[in-house]
């Protein structure tokens, strides 16, 4: 997801913060009990992933005791005794120029809240995978801005494709990731996830490029095996995770079948690059079969948590992530289909007995804590509404049924 305010905040408030560990993050009387440590149950909060680009900032005390909500909870707050959560981070706003002669800099306010976030979470006991996402207008192929893609202007945007071939754009990426993983890895976030739904054109555009039918493929291709050697040069032991591909694609110039994708990184031999896989297994909008078990209308083109084996298949040695999952109570047309609220919180249970049947699956990651909207007073197709609360913070049933998934 793209939008919202970032967080600020530096290493000298979390050390603040983590003094009053003890009253933030120790449960409440007669709660349910923690998760266990093989729990594939997540959440995603979109406060703690805001791109730098849109302030205002949310301070460490808050960030605290939304950590807090995910994890054990606190005095004020029951928890969800999560044991998973996506951080997304923003190319465009960590490295917002292009390296010079002296190297690489980076938004070290932005550094200093990624370090602050992933802190805090470490010491909740909730596992980060981190999804570097969105860039940075230096970094884009200026020669596609001109064919953006359908109903977006012409001119920059985020999901401009790199240019594969251009070895000192490559050569930053990895420096980014590379700088990530030496920064983030010692304080707990060891696991990178290769793009946020890179197959479809919200996020990297093209998908095909006049007759090369793989064109998404080929840029992927170029960032995963730069994401692995910088990953791998910190640690050997940090995980890289490919895919985090969205549900569906029409194998055009908008968007790659999430099937398709997998089949070409096979094909071209790229697992060799990752140690897992993702991917966001949503009913789509326009489906008639709507709960987790009903396979997708189109499932030569969709994966859903049905057909989910689809992709297991493909890389049956790789542990799996689903990254992105939920269903919405309010509508918004990128996050498929709208439920009741006990609809929902009844397909989320299903969900994870599901997700937990397959021994591959390591997380299922709810997107996400609390709805959100652009204007919170008047909610609209903009907002996102697949929250476990309401945007004034009411507990949805869904809450409920999260809290009980052992």
């Amino acid at each position: 997801m793209r939008a919202q305010p970032a967080l600020g905040g530096a290493v000298a408030v979390f050390c603040f913060v983590a003094a009053m560990g003890l009253a933030l993050f120790s449960p409440l009387a007669g709660g349910a009990p923690k998760a266990s440590a093989a729990s594939i149950k997540g959440v995603v909060d979109f406060q703690l992933e805001q791109n730098p680009a849109y302030p205002p900032s949310v301070d460490a005390v808050a960030a605290a005791q939304i950590i807090a909500t995910m994890g054990l909870g606190s005095a004020a707050t029951p928890g969800l005794h999560a044991s998973w959560t996506r951080v997304l981070v923003y190319w465009d706003g960590l490295q917002p120029k292009a390296p010079g002669r002296a190297g690489a800099t980076y938004d070290q306010a932005y550094v200093n809240r990624l370090r602050m976030i992933v802190g805090m979470l470490t010491a909740a006991h909730i596992k980060v995978i981190l999804t570097p996402t969105s860039v940075p207008r230096w970094a884009s192929d200026e020669r596609l801005w001109a064919s953006p893609p359908t109903d977006f202007a012409t001119g920059y945007g985020p999901w401009f494709a790199i240019d594969p071939k251009n070895a000192r754009v490559v050569t930053a990426f990895r420096g980014m990731i590379t700088y990530l993983a030496a920064q983030l890895g010692p304080l707990g976030a060891t696991r990178f996830e290769v793009w946020n739904e890179p197959n479809i054109s919200r996020t990297l555009y093209p998908q095909r490029r006049g007759k090369v039918g793989d064109y998404g493929v080929r840029v992927y291709d170029a960032m995963l095996r730069a994401c692995w050697q910088g990953v791998k040069s910190v640690s050997t032991s940090y995980i890289v995770i490919a895919g985090g591909t969205a549900p569906y694609g029409n194998n055009s110039t908008g968007s790659t079948s999430p099937i398709s994708w997998a089949r070409n990184l096979k094909k071209h031999h790229m697992d060799r690059y990752f140690d897992a896989y993702s991917h966001h297994p949503y009913q789509v909008l326009g489906s008639v079969n709507t709960a987790p078990n009903q396979m997708p209308s189109d499932p030569a083109h969709m994966v859903n948590l049905a057909n989910l084996s689809v992709l297991l298949n493909m890389f049956p040695s790789k542990p799996f992530y689903i990254t992105e999952y939920g269903y919405g109570t309010g509508f918004n047309p990128q996050f498929g289909i709208q439920v009741s609220e006990a609809t929902q919180a009844a397909y989320l249970t299903k969900a994870y007995a599901m997700a937990r049947s397959h021994k591959q699956v390591k997380a299922l990651i709810w997107y996400m804590l609390r709805d959100w909207a652009p204007n919170p007073a008047h909610p609209d197709t903009d907002g996102v509404y697949t929250g476990l609360q309401k945007i004034d913070g009411t507990l949805k049933k869904s809450w409920t049924a999260f809290r009980n998934v052992q």
